[in-house]
């Protein structure tokens, strides 16, 4: 039926999304030479651009899915996936005795920032039910504008004054 197959591309789209970001996860060079940096710089790019027109098509997924499924459960099956994706490398990390790379020093900062990170997709899901998808999409790429004033008014730190020109 047609809302199992729009479940299915959704589903697809958010495997490709998520195995991009994990790509980009494991790109982690100390000092790397100058013509890898290059090759990195080019692969950055390209997963870029992947990682863009998946999102892109899985948020107009949601606006067609989440007329018939709510936000909680179009969560559930992404965060899921996601899950289902990290699973076989912390598999092969525990059993391989390799460098347990998602040990933390700041638990309750990841714990905060994947709460939030968790809500603000629901939101973005939420305003994509409601409204039309460009106005969705433009409202979840003002966050850059506000960072700021949640990190001043969160942590203290001040914004430089050509990073606030900048943004007005």
């Amino acid at each position: 039926d047609e809302l199992s197959s729009k479940i299915f591309l959704l589903w697809l789209l958010t495997i490709f999304g998520e195995m991009t970001y994990i790509n980009k996860e494991e790109k982690n060079i100390a000092d790397p030479p100058l013509n890898i940096m290059q090759q990195n710089i080019k692969l950055a790019i390209l997963l870029a651009i992947i990682t863009t027109i998946t999102y892109s098509l899985m948020g107009a997924l949601v606006k067609v899915v989440s007329s018939d499924v709510s936000t909680s459960i179009i969560l559930f099956i992404r965060f899921t996936i996601g899950l289902v994706l990290l699973i076989p490398s912390l598999v092969y990390q525990i059993s391989y005795n390799e460098k347990f790379t998602l040990k933390t020093q700041r638990p309750w900062l990841h714990l905060i920032r994947g709460i939030s990170g968790a809500d603000t997709l629901g939101l973005f899901y939420y305003a994509i039910k409601y409204i039309p998808l460009v106005n969705a999409v433009l409202l979840n790429n003002t966050f850059p504008l506000f960072m700021p004033l949640i990190v001043w008014l969160n942590m203290g730190i001040k914004t430089s004054k050509s990073l606030l020109a900048s943004i007005l």
